[in-house]
C-alpha cells in the first residue's frame, strides 16, 4: 500500500493533522506516538502471537522496561526496509524488532504476490536473513546472502546475492549500537495486520529460514484487535486514520 492515510486531531483544525505515507509511516506513527510508552509497550507485546512458541514478553513486567529506541526509514540494502525497528531492554535482557505491516491485506494474502520481497513473508525472512549472516561473521563491513542461497528457491530474492553495505554511518549505527549488543534469540520479526485469526492457524511454517531455531522468532500482531484491548486514546487515534479520499483544503 503506497498512498497517504490522514489522522486529523480535531474539526477545527486547530490541531496538527498528520499525513502518514503508507505502512511505514503508520508504524512510525504507531511507535513514536504510543509505543514509546512503556505500559502501552508492554501491552503490545503481550499480544504478540508465535507459531510454536509461547509468548516470552508474558513472563516480563513492564516497570522493567527501559532504553526505548525506536527507528524509522531504515534501508538495508538488498534486505529491503523494515516498516519499523524497536530496541529495549527488559530488566538486563536486550530485545529488538524489527516491523513489517499490512494495512489492507491478511498474512495469506500478501503472500500471494509474485514477488517474494514484496510478500510480508518475505520481508520478515529477509530481515532475519540479514541478521543470520551477520552474526556468522559480526566485524564484517558487508553482510551479503550465499548465492545461490540454496533454503530459499521460489523467487529472484533467492537467485541473487543479496548484500548491504554497513560501513554506512546509519546503517552502522544500528547495528554497532544495538544489533550487536542483542542475542539473535532475541531478535524478533514481527507481522501486523488487521485480520483477527491467527496466520499460524494455516500451519507453523508460514515463516520459515534456514536456521530453524529462528522460526520460533517470528510473531503476528492483530491491530484491530490490538486497539480493541489497549487503551481508549490508542483506539481511537487509529480509528481517526482515513485513507485520503479528497484533497485537503489547505
Amino acid at each position: 500500500m503506497a498512498e497517504f492515510a490522514r489522522f486529523k486531531e480535531d474539526a477545527r483544525d486547530k490541531y496538527p493533522t498528520y499525513f502518514c505515507y503508507s505502512e511505514r509511516g503508520l508504524l512510525s506513527f504507531l511507535m513514536f506516538r504510543h509505543l514509546h510508552k512503556t505500559k502501552y509497550l508492554m501491552n503490545f507485546l503481550n499480544n504478540i502471537k508465535f507459531g510454536m512458541k509461547n509468548n516470552v514478553f508474558k513472563k516480563l513486567k513492564d516497570e522493567n522496561i527501559s532504553g526505548i529506541r525506536m527507528f524509522s526509514e531504515c534501508v538495508f540494502g538488498g534486505f529491503g526496509s523494515p516498516d519499523g525497528i524497536m530496541a529495549f531492554k527488559i530488566g538486563e535482557r536486550k530485545f529488538l524488532l524489527f516491523f513489517e505491516a499490512k494495512i489492507d491485506k491478511s498474512v495469506a494474502e500478501s503472500n500471494k504476490k509474485e514477488k517474494y520481497a514484496n510478500r510480508i513473508k518475505g520481508q520478515l525472512e529477509l530481515k532475519c536473513r540479514m541478521i543470520i549472516n551477520y552474526f556468522r561473521n559480526p566485524k564484517t563491513d558487508k553482510i551479503s546472502s550465499k548465492k545461490p542461497d540454496g533454503f530459499y528457491k521460489d523467487d529472484d530474492a533467492q537467485t541473487r546475492c543479496l548484500r548491504v553495505n554497513i560501513a554506512n554511518s546509519g546503517v552502522k549505527t544500528i547495528f554497532d549500537d544495538y544489533i550487536s549488543k542483542v542475542k539473535m534469540e532475541d531478535i524478533f520479526y514481527v507481522a501486523l495486520t488487521f485480520q483477527n485469526e491467527s496466520p499460524f492457524k494455516e500451519g507453523n511454517d508460514v515463516f520459515c529460514v534456514e536456521e530453524k531455531d529462528l522460526n520460533n522468532n517470528f510473531g503476528w500482531v492483530s491491530i484491530g484487535k490490538y486497539m480493541d484491548l489497549s487503551h481508549a486514546d490508542m483506539t481511537e487515534s487509529f480509528k481517526k486514520f482515513k485513507f485520503l479520499e479528497e484533497r485537503d483544503n489547505w
